[in-house]
């Protein structure tokens, strides 16, 4: 279903493997080790935590709208649907 490479991620600095093992490069995101540099991988070594939570807290957001707020013209309907344009972004739809 997913096409990327499965979690979990985490990051050495500037590099992002998968899972703890080195030998699986999922990303380099520079040389040195600058503080911008840190910040892209930790964010990149989160991506698969943030997808995972994103689609969970969808869910939950539609579920509860569909009961609380079944015109769809209110408000968390437009949150609900930024979050479902941004997952189908991220897998390629």
């Amino acid at each position: 279903m997913n096409k990327h490479t499965q979690g979990p991620w985490h990051n050495n600095r500037a590099d992002i493997f998968q899972g703890g093992k080195k030998d699986r490069l999922i990303a380099f995101c520079g040389y040195g080790a600058t503080n911008e540099i840190e910040a892209n991988a930790r964010l990149i070594a989160a991506a698969p935590e943030l997808l995972e939570a994103l689609t969970n807290l969808m869910k939950r957001a539609a579920s509860y709208a569909e009961k609380y707020a079944p015109e769809g013209n209110e408000p968390i309907w437009a949150f609900i649907n930024d979050a479902s344009d941004i997952l189908n972004r991220v897998k390629g739809e």
